[in-house]
């Protein structure tokens, strides 16, 4: 069984294209987790969607390295 995608809104701190992307998420209700700068692996097509300083919406499989399904900006 697939684990559920969890949602949230952050800032996006840094694009490093060889690296993942950084992102400080506000807390997520859905998960219990703390505000908090962390890694999403991401596409090149989610990567060039955002720029740093861009407020997002985004949804992310939080199992393992957290991997986004889904980011726009809001």
């Amino acid at each position: 069984m697939k684990a559920a995608t969890a949602q949230a809104t952050g800032t996006v701190r840094k694009i490093d294209h060889d690296r993942p992307p950084r992102a400080r998420p506000r807390p997520g209700p859905s998960l219990g987790w703390p505000a908090m700068v962390m890694p999403f692996k991401a596409s090149a097509e989610q990567r060039a969607a955002v720029a740093v300083g861009d407020t997002v919406a985004f949804e992310f499989d939080p199992q393992g390295m957290a991997t986004l399904t889904h980011i726009g900006k809001r």
